[in-house]
């Protein structure tokens, strides 16, 4: 009897010793652990250029390399000119390159255009198409369809293909002198510059379901045709026209919103409502939704690589004073985090992850062209991976998410 009463004693004793939360958790069925999502790398980097062949003549190559610097791929003999059109979705690469050649002993001038979908993993087509006479300029793919600026003869289209086998979807004239260019696309919405004439550029806004003109917005005086490409955030189209003017234009009605007249800006890019664009005085931030300043860096640089290009709260400019530098700032308040000086001008910043990519290209000083890779949050340099052409174009990353990582 003495036995069972400290039996029971101990059991009470030991039920009063235990927590309020872990008696009701005893009724709980047990939480399952949530999956890690990967942190994002740069698993392929692109790099468009022209290479020589054995009889002197220029052609348009692909390739990919790894993150590691090994190349993954190469692909050459594309076409002859020396700025291909290129867009990425879904594991599928899209090249476009004209190929223009003398023939009959030079007395004749024949041109095509070489469109290709090219698997990103491995380099080969999915699809091409290959000297024909429709001519593919800039390019966007989403879902099934790859929308194109497409120019036959004289006529000027917005064209949808399949991204499946490359089938033309359809086809939707545009009453413009010149092929449209900057295809951006949002919602039912597509966006491009296009020109009315030799001196006038305007930007539209095209319903992709019923394939009409919602509004087209002249932007003014067009030098050499050197608008940038189309910024879309929030309600409004972004851009620099042709002469340097930074613009903010209505999505729906092509109104402009506010713009930027004193100086000549550069490509802008957004990130948390704020616009930045480089100018000959520096790096400029404004508001994007009124225009109103920021932050200014007077940095009184000359920026070969044409862009900014922000990423975790971080905005990155590569340029050149007496020589070459990278600086990397606090994207909201334009404190200088971390800057190098090198004798080499560095172009096109890009980041993935931490890492942070540039192109380094031949320049006076006999430097060989590399890809150098950097340390996005500190500046280190990470690694190097060393590139041949005759000619150089951007560079741009397919991350291990599949994420399109690109330049302007």
């Amino acid at each position: 009897m003495k036995k069972l009463f400290l039996l029971l004693l101990s059991a009470a004793l030991l039920a009063g010793c235990q927590k309020p939360d872990e008696a009701r958790d005893t009724d709980q069925p047990t939480p399952t652990p949530q999956p890690t999502l990967p942190a994002d790398t740069a698993k392929t980097i692109l790099l468009n250029t022209r290479d020589e062949d054995a009889s002197g003549n220029l052609y348009a190559t692909l390739t990919a390399f790894n993150s590691n610097g090994t190349q993954k791929w190469k692909r050459t003999q594309l076409g002859t000119s020396s700025n291909p059109y290129l867009t990425y979705h879904n594991g599928v690469v899209y090249i476009s390159v004209s190929y223009f050649q003398f023939a009959n002993g030079g007395s004749s001038f024949v041109s095509y255009n070489n469109l290709y979908a090219i698997n990103a993993e491995t380099g080969a087509n999915v699809w091409a198409k290959t000297n024909s006479n429709d001519y593919v300029y800039s390019m966007v793919a989403r879902n099934d369809t790859l929308y194109c600026s497409l120019a036959y003869g004289s006529s000027n289209f917005i064209a949808a293909y399949s991204t499946t086998n490359g089938g033309l979807l359809w086809l939707a004239p545009i009453a413009f002198p010149y092929p449209a260019a900057r295809l951006a696309l949002d919602g039912g919405m597509l966006y491009f510059g296009t020109a009315s004439s030799n001196t006038v550029n305007n930007i539209i806004g095209f319903d992709i379901g019923t394939k009409i003109i919602k509004w087209n917005t002249p932007i003014g005086i067009n030098f050499a045709n050197v608008f940038s490409n189309l910024v879309l955030h929030g309600n409004a189209v972004f851009l620099k026209n042709g002469t340097g003017n930074l613009l903010a234009l209505d999505k729906l009605t092509g109104a402009t919103l506010w713009s930027k007249t004193d100086q000549t800006y550069e490509q802008p890019v957004v990130d948390n409502n704020i616009i930045f664009s480089a100018s000959q005085n520096g790096l400029q931030a404004f508001s994007a939704s009124n225009g109103n300043p920021v932050w200014q860096w007077n940095g009184g640089n000359w920026f070969k690589g044409g862009f900014p290009f922000v990423a975790d709260k971080r905005v990155y400019i590569a340029g050149s004073q007496a020589h070459g530098f990278i600086t990397c700032f606090n994207a909201a308040s334009g404190t200088v985090e971390w800057k190098k000086e090198m004798a080499d001008v560095l172009q096109y910043p890009l980041v993935a992850a931490d890492k942070l990519i540039l192109l380094r290209t031949p320049n006076l000083n006999g430097t060989p062209p590399h890809i150098l890779i950097y340390d996005a949050k500190t500046g280190a340099a990470k690694d190097s991976i060393p590139i041949s052409a005759r000619e150089y174009g951007q560079h741009s990353i397919v991350t291990g998410l599949g994420k399109w990582i690109h330049g302007y």
